[in-house]
């Protein structure tokens, strides 16, 4: 229901009887930014609905270079530079009435715009070159995020996905660098307008030089340059900062 309060302190607007029944319906109200004069107000029900509630998750490392202590030949000093790391990790609330969907993983049961209330899905990959060598090491990662979230009046839709490259060098004995380059996606969509909804595209670049003389002493100096393209609504905005 819509409670009316003072002019521009809320955020909707009645557009009047358009249907002509004499009853202000939810549709004859628009949101508004500056000049609205009514709040939405939800009133819960009496109806209690079981919900299945599942955080699970596992980590998985793998490092050759503890099981190939002593390469001898090529290929074997090749595969114990390399190093991985996975990371899964699953949250889900849910109304489904077939709670063992839910908690024995049948995944396209899984942030489902009917039964989700809220849920997430989140994988992390890191692939390392060298990984314990202080004098040169680089790290792989794509890490995806995908949510959702069951509002009042809509569900939204959100998906997070990064892939970056990070490269550590010890240029000499004093002076370290670490860059890197990371590339994201940043979307969240859903059937009803709201002002958080967007489809952001992003390129950022950032080093920083590290100086330490001593152990205990350390000066550090950093930049970056990144662009983000919002492609939501068609239209392109960018921003460059």
């Amino acid at each position: 229901m819509f409670l009316q309060v003072a002019k521009g302190s809320g955020n909707y607007r009645y557009l009047g009887d358009l249907n002509g029944n004499g009853i202000a319906d939810e549709s004859e109200f628009e949101q508004t930014r500056f000049d609205g004069d009514y709040v939405a107000f939800y009133l819960p029900g009496d109806q209690l609905v079981p919900v299945s509630d599942l955080k699970t998750g596992f980590r998985v490392r793998f490092q050759p270079s503890r099981l190939l202590q002593r390469p001898s030949s090529l290929l074997e000093r090749i595969v114990r530079s390399i190093s991985t790391e996975t990371v899964v990790r699953i949250e889900e609330r849910s109304t489904d009435p077939d709670t063992r969907q839910i908690y024995l993983l049948n995944f396209p049961h899984f942030l489902n715009e009917q039964t989700t209330i809220t849920g997430s899905n989140l994988l992390t990959q890191d692939v390392y070159l060298f990984e314990n060598d202080p004098s040169l090491s680089v790290r792989f990662r794509f890490n995806q995020r995908r949510g959702l979230i069951r509002l009042a009046q809509a569900p939204e839709k959100s998906l997070l996905r990064e892939r970056s490259v990070r490269v550590r060098s010890q240029l000499v004995k004093e002076i370290g660098n670490e860059t890197e380059f990371i590339n994201k996606i940043d979307q969240v969509n859903s059937s009803s307008p709201s002002p958080r909804l967007r489809d952001l595209l992003s390129n950022e670049l950032r080093t920083r030089f590290s100086y330490r003389p001593e152990p205990a002493w350390e000066v550090s100096y950093g930049i970056g340059v990144s662009r983000v393209l919002n492609r939501y609504g068609g239209q392109d905005a960018r921003a460059d900062p």
